[in-house]
């Protein structure tokens, strides 16, 4: 890739020329990452080009070239998914670049910015002059090493986000929205980094909350039919209970001996009583 665009710029006085790109705009979890780079016009890099045609075991030669060289400025910033949500994939990826170049370890004299727009906060800094390339990682030699940076860097992270979340697949799609990751979603509801905003994931939300609802409404109904057969049984064990013992007092009655009561008789007085004396008057 040749190195026309930052020539010209050398040219007119511009020596520290940043190239800026992201990854990460069109999964549907994890962050957006941004990566802004000033590469020298004495240092090259062999092999370098649109990250997304270049295959990984290059990227990552790459990276640690372009990471480790002691003339190369770099940095990356990452934005997440919860920002993402809040203020929308375009704006977060407008301040993720804009967070890259503040980033820098100095300032640069022009920006080169991968897509057709400049964010507000670099095309406001009347320190920097600033370019929007539409599809700039594959004609511009200094955006082509900072999509490098910002592929590998999140590629990175959605490896370690696999190891905790293994069930999604992060490994082998990185959050894009293939078919067996929109097919994990919907299986097993999303997981905290899926970014709720976009279409599918917030589909598959709804979705999968019918399906925890119905389950729900179905266990309740389980619950309380188990409730009421079990409330049912209790009653006839009762009954069956309660006849038993009837039975059984009744069978007692029957065989046991018949207790007669005797009448208490009174005794009788005394034919006569001892009456006293009258005494006669005089």
């Amino acid at each position: 890739m040749g190195r026309d665009k930052e020539k010209g710029l050398w040219t007119k006085g511009a020596i520290k020329v940043a190239g800026v790109d992201e990854a990460g705009r069109g999964p549907l979890a994890g962050p957006v990452v941004a990566a802004a780079c000033v590469v020298p016009k004495e240092v090259h890099f062999e092999g370098v080009g649109d990250s997304k045609k270049i295959n990984e075991e290059t990227r990552n030669r790459l990276f640690t070239e372009i990471t480790t060289h002691p003339k190369v400025e770099y940095s990356i910033v990452r934005v997440e998914h919860d920002e993402i949500d809040s203020i929308n994939i375009l704006q977060a990826t407008f301040r993720a670049m804009e967070r890259a170049i503040a980033g820098l370890p100095s300032v640069p004299n022009h920006v080169l910015i991968d897509g057709p727009y400049v964010p507000a906060g670099i095309n406001e800094d009347e320190r920097l002059g600033s370019e929007a390339i539409v599809k700039g990682d594959s004609k511009v030699f200094s955006i082509a090493c900072a999509s490098i940076l910002a592929k590998v860097s999140r590629d990175a992270i959605m490896k370690e986000y696999h190891e905790i979340y293994p069930e999604y697949g992060f490994a082998q799609h990185k959050g894009y929205p293939t078919f067996a990751h929109r097919s994990a979603v919907l299986t097993h509801g999303p997981c905290p980094i899926h970014r709720r905003s976009f279409g599918p994931v917030r589909k598959a939300l709804e979705t999968f909350q019918g399906k925890s609802n119905a389950k729900d409404d179905s266990n309740m109904s389980s619950l309380q039919g188990a409730g009421r057969a079990g409330k049912k049984k209790r009653r006839k064990e009762h009954q069956k209970v309660t006849k038993g013992n009837r039975e059984a007092q009744a069978k007692r009655s029957r065989n046991s001996p018949k207790i007669v009561q005797k009448r208490s008789i009174p005794q009788k007085w005394p034919g006569h009583v001892r009456r006293s004396p009258r005494i006669a008057a005089k």
